[in-house]
């Protein structure tokens, strides 16, 4: 009876090994299935995230997939474009700043702030520069402030126009408004031909005199005239 019942317990024994055996098997099979799964998840997110020009979030998913699994479908297609491209964007955001810094330094502040702008829009991850950018993009926004404080008076003035000062020559309006007026053009010819005038008769009086005999010459020749007539 004894021997019957160890028997049994052997066999009992044996039958639980088994069963927890196929048990563990079953739960390595399912796990290697999810994680399997999970993989084929973020493949497919990292294409999409591609195709969106997220290149930093694909070019981390596509490195992740490929060490956990090399040669993993379209892996080693997608991910030297998606890290290039990305590696292009923190270039830009670099030189976008250092550019925006000398035009800011420079007192040209209309041009730097389009390269602030510019460079704190680019999509990334972990950005070198966005808060200084951001920074240099509200001094630029105060300075403009006080600008525009400064010049406000000066533009009111050149908006509304200087009033003309107006010499009253004791006539009223009426009278002025029926004088017949000359253009500036016309007045300045007339009186640059009176002064060629005028200057013309001075030279002709002056050449009638010159020619005119006097003194003892004109006396000279009157008698001359006398004598000749005589004869």
């Amino acid at each position: 009876m004894t021997i019957l019942c160890k028997s049994c317990s052997r066999r009992i024994e044996l039958v639980g090994l088994v069963l927890l055996g196929l048990a563990a098997a079953v739960s390595l099979f399912a796990f290697a299935a999810s994680a399997q799964q999970t993989l084929e998840e973020r493949y497919q997110k990292a294409i999409q995230s591609f195709n969106e020009a997220k290149m930093e979030d694909a070019c981390d998913a596509l490195k992740q997939i490929e060490k956990e699994n090399a040669g993993y479908k379209d892996v080693r297609t997608y991910l030297n474009p998606a890290c290039d491209s990305a590696r292009r964007t923190y270039e830009q955001e670099e030189r976008l700043y250092k550019q925006g810094l000398e035009l800011f330094k420079q007192g040209q502040f209309d041009q730097a702030k389009p390269k602030f702008t510019q460079g704190r829009s680019l999509a990334l991850n972990h950005p070198k520069y966005r808060a200084e950018m951001d920074d240099y993009l509200k001094k630029i926004e105060a300075r403009v402030r006080e600008e525009n404080l400064f010049n406000k008076p000066f533009n009111s003035l050149t908006k509304g126009g200087i009033p003309k000062l107006q010499l009253n020559s004791g006539k009223s309006n009426r009278q002025r408004a029926r004088e017949p007026t000359m253009p500036a053009r016309t007045y300045s010819a007339s009186k640059t031909a009176e002064k060629l005038r005028s200057g013309k008769r001075r030279t002709r009086a002056i050449s009638r005199r010159s020619m005119r005999p006097s003194g003892p010459l004109m006396t000279n020749a009157i008698q001359m005239r006398r004598r000749a007539s005589r004869h």
